[in-house]
């Protein structure tokens, strides 16, 4: 995971961060995000959600040779975008549960001779698709992605907009029924309607893998635990989760077996979803 401050060195180019601005987040209204009844009413009665953003890293990768078959030759070759800039949201209160490109936007992507570094009519625009969740919850971290390097003339980038991602302040706990974690199962844990797809050993590492289903929020799932009828209690961990035309599939891993219990989840009740603006700089030249 990256740190809070990152800064990478060529004997070509060296980048130097600027100062900051930051400022509170608000509440976004007509988000794409359904939210049950539950969590609106929370988040109509929960405190003003506070949030800021700062440049966490900045990354540039020009091309360094000829295209070769599978595209550009560049610098590094770890990623294939020329310009990238990572940014920290923080939360001093309750927790980050998810970014979400569709409703942010990159109002300034460019270098100091006006050269966009990104793609306007791109399908997310300049944000890349994932956010990572980091100091449980207390941060997320999101990148813009550009698809240009800045002009050899460039001194700066120069990043401003909004970043909407989904907060939380209160947890619940639900449990399912008893019921066999076998193909073709169907079980609701409050709020939480799932279907088992499978059961077997992990295919790779050590484990036994849980396969479920749901159209639900598995975003707001904080932690996996299943109650064995012997009364154990055994941790999962999400090891893989895909999402497609809103059904998503995940796998769940314990350490041993499971056959049966009770599937115990531990879940953010309130999300609500807020925009956090932003605008940074990063300087970029030739030594």
């Amino acid at each position: 995971r990256p740190s809070d401050a990152a800064m990478s060195y060529t004997r070509a180019i060296c980048f130097v961060f600027l100062p900051l601005l930051t400022a509170a987040a608000v509440v976004l209204s007509g988000s794409s995000r359904t939210l049950d009844a539950a969590a609106r009413e929370a988040s109509a009665s929960a405190p003003a959600a506070v949030a800021n953003a700062r440049l966490a890293g900045v990354m540039v990768n020009p091309e360094v040779g000829p295209k070769g078959e599978y595209g550009p030759t560049l610098a590094f070759q770890n990623s294939m975008n020329q310009t990238a800039l990572s940014i920290r949201v923080a939360a001093p209160k309750g927790g980050l549960i998810g970014f979400m490109p569709e409703d942010s936007a990159a109002e300034v992507f460019a270098d100091s001779t006006g050269k966009v570094l990104y793609d306007p009519e791109g399908m997310f625009g300049a944000f890349g698709m994932g956010g990572r969740i980091i100091d449980d919850g207390a941060a997320i971290v999101v990148e813009l992605e550009g698809e240009h390097a800045p002009a050899a003339s460039a001194t700066s980038i120069h990043a401003k907009g909004t970043i909407a991602v989904r907060q939380a302040f209160t947890k619940g706990t639900f449990r399912s029924g008893s019921v066999a974690f076998q193909k073709g199962t169907s079980l609701e844990a409050g709020p939480f309607s799932m279907e088992v797809l499978g059961a077997e050993d992990a295919s790779w590492g050590a484990g036994w893998d849980i396969e479920f289903k749901t159209r639900d929020d598995v975003d707001s799932i904080v932690t996996w635990a299943i109650k064995t009828p012997a009364g154990e209690r055994i941790e999962l961990d999400r090891v893989s989760t895909m999402t497609f035309m809103g059904t998503c599939q995940l796998t769940a891993r314990a350490p041993k077996k499971v056959e049966s219990g009770v599937l115990e989840l531990v879940a953010w009740k309130d999300a609500r979803v807020i925009e956090v603006p932003f605008d940074v700089k990063a300087r970029v030249g030739q030594e």
